[in-house]
């Protein structure tokens, strides 16, 4: 066979495996994508998509309006959503709760259980999720600086990307603080630490990725996992 012939056939046959790759692969199952994944965190922390930093305010203002009913457990339903340009949310949340005060009657701290469902759009994904988690907010008397938020934030659920090509994925999230530090006046995460657990598919290939989220104030942090550090800007 001339080489000209070999070259034209390894030429087709690279191509077959190529179209065979693609018609095995499922509906949705693009390729495994790192800035996904990276996005998948930072969407989790936004408060313009329902994250963490949403739920401090949430909390500081539960806690005020209960000034009245210190030391008295308690529940809600808490409904929420919001629109920023291409960002938007909305929840469903169930809360237990505890606020301690002292016998002052000033707030010395609020702990809270919660589950729930919600979604969140942004310009890259869309998602749906059951959330879950609890927390302990100090920091409410008059007296201290800021809230230090301690506590875990879970998102299960599913996210589609945008795009002629979208990749569909089945994600667990876990967010674990540590003293996470905010602003009394804008709710703003300004400084601590959150361990990271993601688990999932694409629909082709599973992850698992541990990692550490650290908070730089100004609506920044960086993540790093696998060795690589990755910001993050909401």
């Amino acid at each position: 066979m001339s080489s000209s012939r070999i070259t034209r056939f390894s030429a087709l046959f690279a191509g077959l495996l190529v179209l065979t790759a693609s018609a095995c692969r499922p509906d949705g199952a693009g390729a495994l994508s790192e800035t996904d994944l990276v996005a998948i965190v930072e969407d989790a922390v936004a408060g313009s998509t329902g994250g963490v930093e949403l739920g401090i305010e949430d909390a500081a203002d539960l806690a005020e309006a209960l000034l009245d009913a210190c030391n008295e457990p308690g529940d809600s339903t808490l409904t929420r959503s919001g629109t920023l340009g291409q960002l938007s949310y909305s929840y469903v949340l169930y809360w237990e709760y505890s606020l301690i005060c002292s016998g002052l009657g000033i707030p010395q701290t609020f702990s809270v259980g919660f589950g729930g469902e919600g979604e969140y759009q942004t310009a890259r994904m869309s998602s749906e999720d059951e959330i879950s988690g609890s927390f302990l907010l100090t920091g409410l008397n008059p007296g201290a600086d800021s809230l230090v938020y301690d506590g875990s934030f879970s998102r299960n659920g599913t996210q589609t990307t945008s795009g002629r090509r979208g990749t569909t994925y089945t994600t667990q999230l876990t967010l674990t603080s540590s003293n996470l530090t905010a602003d009394k006046g804008t709710y703003e995460i300004l400084s601590g630490t959150c361990s990271v657990f993601l688990s999932g598919s694409n629909g082709s290939e599973s992850f698992t990725r541990n990692g550490t989220l650290t908070f730089l104030g100004n609506q920044q942090a960086t993540l790093e996992w696998n060795g690589q550090t990755y910001p993050i800007n909401w």
